[in-house]
């Protein structure tokens, strides 16, 4: 018989493993909209395919939709930076797909954004936050708000019961 711990490690490492094996991504990352996958975004996001495409996730719990892109590590030059964002933060991803919850696990409101989109709209930000000599994190980190998605963004769900959207 197995220890609850040597239980919770097995699975916590299968975890990991059928999501690297499915392409999902970290299912243990603060960024990932991973806790509830399995029960809610089948039920209200008919799009979403595991595995189909490779999308990055953004899910606040706050009163109005917003996607923020913390704790991005900094390069030596802006150009390795700019390479950096393009291929391994930002455009490696397909679309970006933001989920906006109510602090109780339900779903409020899902957008999706090409990955293009999201790196046009950040990186200017980056920029002026890579150059300045003052900031007092190393990271760099940039939001779009809510004005910012819903008008570049695809709404795909909205809960009718919501009185937050704008």
């Amino acid at each position: 018989m197995m220890t609850p711990e040597a239980e919770f490690n097995q699975l916590f490492t299968r975890m990991y493993e059928l999501c690297e094996e499915q392409e999902w991504g970290d299912p243990f990352s603060y960024a990932r909209y991973g806790n509830q996958w399995h029960v809610a975004l089948p039920q209200v996001y008919p799009r979403w395919r595991p595995g189909k495409l490779r999308v990055g996730y953004k899910s606040p719990i706050c009163a109005s939709i917003v996607a923020i892109y913390n704790g991005i590590s900094t390069r030596p030059t802006w150009e390795e930076q700019v390479k950096y964002l393009k291929d391994e933060i930002i455009a490696k991803y397909t679309l970006h797909v933001f989920f906006r919850e109510d602090g109780e696990g339900e779903i409020k409101e899902i957008w999706e954004m090409e990955s293009v989109k999201v790196y046009e709209l950040l990186l200017p930000k980056l920029k002026k936050q890579y150059f300045n000599t003052k900031r007092k994190e190393w990271r760099l980190g940039a939001s779009l708000s809510a004005k910012e998605i819903e008008n570049e963004a695809l709404l795909e769900y909205f809960t009718d019961s919501d009185s937050s959207f704008s």
